[in-house]
């Protein structure tokens, strides 16, 4: 198939046959904006003859044996027309291949016109299956999902974007959008998040949750009043989530849940009863054995150690026991200890006391 570039003015222009069969797709661009007349029936065309309209379909015609060729002309100044030739040597190669070259071209005459010499367009509107429109693409648009887009960038919705910019929402009002070294998120039309080269912020009139699996339970809550870690599970004990760390233990101390660690050097921690305020780095919540790597490790809770006093009931303290209420008459904001840790419980002692005297007691984290 050949392309040609005919001129045409005025005056009729002569479309020559070039071999015993051609087919000719005419192409008229509508970058020309010009309408060109087509006579097939011999002499010069005029306009009373077949309209080749500026940047519609193309024109496809069959020349034959008995044929010249065409007749073209413009209907004012001097556009310039496409021609797509394709010549058959015989009757035969023309019956075999004719066909197949005049559906092809006809084809694309239907769905394609042309823009200008290089460049081509859809002859009407894409259409999905949804019937929604995807917009043309051009130097001066951006390419979105949605209404049309006046400026540059790559859009989902309805929003104004400069050249590079992406944005991903319905309108202004719930949008994320990338523009130079920032991304910020907006809900409400309101900004909610920002992302820069040089921060991450959060913008929130509510509380910020971070959830351990489903939203039931949130372990950690940022809010415009508090700063709260130890969130408990719906319906569960205050101390049913903690705030941990994680610490290499010594090897071959078995550390249970509920134990008291201390420091055992080498920046190792290790099992105690005889709890002092200098020594305490935390309370385990599960149990592991420590081995000479320093690669098992103890989970504990992550709380300066509280040492508080109270005056000991009838039964008194020992020290690593646990800290409970003490029972019986006269015995009201007294504590014992016991070996059992039970939901009574709210401390540990770190110090053995007779009953009546003051004992030290370890409040912090559960018991």
């Amino acid at each position: 198939m050949r392309q040609e570039n005919l001129l045409l003015s005025t005056a009729a222009s002569q479309i020559i046959k070039r071999d015993q069969f051609e087919v000719v797709l005419i192409i008229n661009p509508s970058s020309t904006g010009i309408t060109a007349y087509l006579n097939l029936r011999g002499g010069p065309a005029t306009s009373a003859d077949v309209p080749i309209l500026s940047g519609g379909a193309p024109f496809v015609i069959t020349l034959g044996v008995s044929d010249i060729g065409a007749s073209i002309v413009a209907a004012s100044a001097t556009p310039t027309v496409i021609l797509l030739r394709e010549s058959f040597q015989s009757y035969a190669e023309f019956l075999a291949f004719g066909p197949i070259f005049i559906a092809v071209a006809s084809s694309l005459a239907s769905y394609w016109i042309a823009v200008s010499s290089t460049r081509v367009a859809l002859a009407g509107a894409f259409t999905e299956a949804q019937a929604d429109a995807f917009d043309a693409k051009t130097a001066a648009t951006g390419v979105r999902l949605g209404a049309s887009l006046p400026s540059g960038g790559v859009g989902v919705g309805s929003v104004a974007l400069g050249a590079g910019d992406v944005n991903v929402g319905i309108g202004t009002t719930y949008t994320a959008y990338a523009a130079g070294n920032t991304i910020t998120e907006r809900i409400s039309n309101t900004i909610r998040r920002g992302l820069s080269s040089t921060s991450s912020d959060t913008h929130n009139a509510t509380a910020s949750n971070v959830y351990n699996g489903t939203a039931t339970d949130p372990r950690l809550t940022f809010s415009v009043t508090a700063f709260t870690i130890l969130t408990p599970a719906a319906g569960g004990s205050i101390s049913s989530v903690y705030k941990t760390k994680k610490v290499p233990i010594a090897d071959g101390v078995v550390v249970s849940a509920a134990d008291i660690l201390i420091s055992a050097g080498n920046n190792r921690v290790k099992v105690t009863t005889a709890i002092t305020d200098v020594a305490v780095v935390g309370q385990a919540v599960s149990g592991a054995t420590g081995n000479a790597g320093g690669t098992v490790l103890a989970e504990v809770i992550d709380d300066a150690a509280l040492i508080g006093t109270i005056v000991t009931g009838a039964a008194g303290t020992v020290a690593g026991q646990f800290i409970i209420l003490a029972a019986g008459g006269g015995e009201v904001n007294k504590a014992d200890s016991s070996t059992v840790r039970t939901n009574a419980s709210f401390g540990r002692a770190t110090s053995t006391a007779s009953g009546g005297a003051v004992a030290d007691y370890w409040a912090t984290g559960p018991t």
